[in-house]
C-alpha cells in the first residue's frame, strides 16, 4: 500500500492523491485548529493564517527529512540549520 501525507487539506486533494496512485491519504494539521483539538490558541493561529510559502523542510530528526511550518520553526525556536525555507519555493 501506498499511503500519502502532507498538505492533503481537502477533499480534492484526498482525490487527486488517489488518481495518482496512493492507496490512501492522510489529513493531520486542518484537524489542528478545531475547537476539540488541544492544541494552544497561538499554534492554531499559525495553522489557520500559514500559506505554501510558510512550509519549509526541517532536518530536526537525523537521517530523516521532514516538512513542517516556517510558523512552527519559529515557536520553537529552531534554527535555520534545522528548518530550511529554500525547499518548495514555486
Amino acid at each position: 500500500p501506498v499511503a500519502l501525507s502532507g498538505a492533503i487539506a481537502t477533499g480534492e486533494a484526498l482525490l487527486a492523491a488517489r488518481a495518482v496512485g496512493a492507496d490512501l491519504g492522510y489529513t493531520g494539521s486542518p484537524f489542528i485548529a478545531t475547537e476539540e483539538a488541544n492544541a494552544e490558541a497561538g499554534y492554531k493561529d499559525m495553522i489557520v493564517g500559514s500559506g505554501a510559502d510558510d512550509i519549509v523542510y526541517s532536518s530536526l530528526l537525523p537521517g530523516f527529512g521532514a516538512i513542517t511550518s516556517r510558523g512552527r520553526c519559529v515557536m520553537r525556536e529552531w534554527t535555520p540549520t534545522i528548518c530550511r525555507s529554500r525547499m518548495l519555493r514555486r
